[in-house]
């Protein structure tokens, strides 16, 4: 799950610096308060990246633990954590000896993980970290729907203080497997010099195969979102959010 290189990680924050954090979370509040989450509480969020979404949940005063393997992503979100004086618990894995009232897992993380083994063992963990009746929120891959809206070939440029880069990104779909690999060049411009290069491999699932491997995990599905929006979902939605609560 550890596929982020010390460049990709440090150009990160410039890849999604339009991704509205701070509405997601605003999103995520308001469907844990539907389903009766007194706000704020303990959250853990997994698989946190640079931190973005930890920051926005401590700075409304959430214990936030936040878990992020990558050791380049990880040292980027302790720094910013430093610098904004917020308290958040970051570890490099999930802990065992703590109680959630909420976990949360965003920006398709889930998807991250190496087939359907390591979701469920991944789901067993959450259900053993949370509270009775804790929530649980996934932001995923719509997996009827994202592999045939994915671009095959895609081009971006990118303004940064430290100069300007083209990110290029190749996907390969394995229909069987329910896998899809993302390659990625980063090229420094103007003279399109390859500056660094990652494979990400995501797997994706069905809104109806992942409401069954959250029962087979002990969890009951409350309800399935577009990301962020309260409506039915579609097959032109690309992402969406699962929330279910631990079935006790």
């Amino acid at each position: 799950m550890d596929c982020f290189n010390e460049k990709y990680a440090e150009l990160y924050d410039f890849f999604y610096a339009n991704k509205d954090y701070a509405s997601e979370v605003s999103f995520v509040e308001s469907r844990l308060n539907h389903f009766g989450q007194y706000l704020p509480c303990r959250i853990l969020d997994f698989g946190a990246g640079t931190g973005n979404h930890s920051l926005e949940l401590a700075s409304r005063g959430y214990e936030v633990t936040a878990v992020e393997i990558a050791n380049s992503m990880r040292t980027r979100f302790e720094k910013k954590a430093f610098n904004q004086e917020l308290k958040i618990d970051i570890r490099n894995r999930m802990p065992s000896d703590q109680s959630f009232d909420v976990i949360a897992s965003m920006f398709a993380v889930m998807n991250y993980l190496d087939g359907t083994a390591e979701l469920l063992e991944t789901l067993s963990s959450f259900r053993t970290n949370l509270k009775s009746r804790g929530l649980l929120a996934l932001d995923m891959w719509n997996g009827a729907a994202a592999p045939t809206l994915l671009e095959k070939h895609r081009e971006k440029v990118f303004e940064t203080p430290q100069g300007t880069w083209n990110r290029i990104s190749d996907v390969e779909t394995d229909w069987v497997q329910q896998r899809v690999t993302v390659n990625y060049r980063l090229e420094k411009l103007p003279d399109q010099q390859v500056d660094a290069q990652e494979t990400h491999r995501l797997s994706y699932y069905t809104p109806r195969e992942m409401s069954q491997l959250l029962l087979q995990s002990g969890f009951k599905l409350l309800e399935v979102l577009p990301s962020f929006e309260t409506r039915q979902p579609t097959l032109k939605d690309f992402n969406l959010l699962f929330i279910a609560r631990r079935a006790d």
